[in-house]
């Protein structure tokens, strides 16, 4: 009887943890997708230019977010230790939940906020084709297809997309740092 309570203690326990992994991740998420928009709108205010190499300190952001979520996770529920799997799910959910956020404020973004924003994006694009040297029927068959994928839709998906690819890496190896195994 005594066996059957602790069994069924520790399956509580378990189920608790697990179900934690994805709150944990879902609050550390929404912080960093907070962030991560706050900054996008900073910029953007700021005027800091869409080209810039400082529009990537957004990755810096993810990278905090996530390492913030999976020692917290690893501190409260994993009690000090982490396993490189779940160090890895941690970073990713949250790095995952803030990239759905900054897609779908991307989406308003384009659609509402600043509509100007894919004309301009064209424009930079016809001017590093004139730079690259592309004959004028090049450069309008190039930007016809790029005109393609030039919609709020669309660059939501693909850069949420990219942001999945990139977070993925970013989590594989940021993990190797987080992680604390038992007994080690």
């Amino acid at each position: 009887m005594f066996a059957l309570i602790k069994s069924t203690k520790n399956l509580v326990i378990m189920e608790e943890k697990s179900t934690s992994t994805f709150k944990f991740s879902l609050k550390f998420g929404i912080y960093t997708g907070v962030a991560a928009i706050v900054l996008g709108l900073v910029f953007y205010l700021i005027e800091i230019p869409r080209e810039s190499p400082i529009q990537y300190a957004a990755y810096l952001v993810y990278l905090g977010g996530m390492l913030w979520g999976a020692s917290t996770y690893k501190n409260e529920i994993g009690n000090g230790f982490m396993s490189y799997g779940k160090s890895f799910g941690v970073m990713y959910l949250v790095g995952i939940i803030a990239a759905v956020m900054a897609s779908i404020y991307l989406f308003v973004f384009v659609k509402f906020i600043d509509p100007s924003f894919i004309a301009e994006a064209m424009d930079a694009q016809e001017q590093r084709f004139i730079d690259q040297g592309m004959s004028d029927a090049q450069i309008d068959s190039a930007l016809e297809m790029t005109a393609r994928f030039m919609n709020p839709v669309m660059m939501s998906i693909m850069a949420l997309v990219w942001n999945a690819v990139v977070l993925a890496v970013i989590s594989l190896i940021a993990s190797i740092f987080v992680k604390k195994e038992e007994g080690l």
